[in-house]
């Protein structure tokens, strides 16, 4: 159960309803702002792939390290983009 929370398999099912949740009080702005968080998705994935590629040394560490990277950059998010800490929001 643990296993299956990080290894991805529940993206397709959590991810539609928080975007849908996160632009409801945005009806107006709602396509531009799925396209902006798509875009930034697209960004970020290629950004972590082309750094993953440029350490690769032929070990699982510049992938381990973008996972970290991107797991640390998550939880820290909500504080960076509203001042808030997690427990807060």
């Amino acid at each position: 159960m643990l296993r299956d929370l990080y290894s991805g398999k529940n993206v397709p099912v959590e991810v539609p309803p928080a975007t849908a949740g996160a632009l409801r009080p945005f009806p107006q702005i709602a396509g531009s702002a799925s396209s902006l968080l798509a875009f930034c998705q697209f960004v970020v994935a290629s950004t972590a792939a082309l750094v993953v590629g440029l350490t690769l040394d032929g070990t699982t560490r510049p992938m381990a390290s973008a996972i970290v990277a991107s797991s640390l950059g998550a939880f820290a998010s909500p504080r960076i983009v509203t001042g808030q800490s997690v427990s807060d929001v």
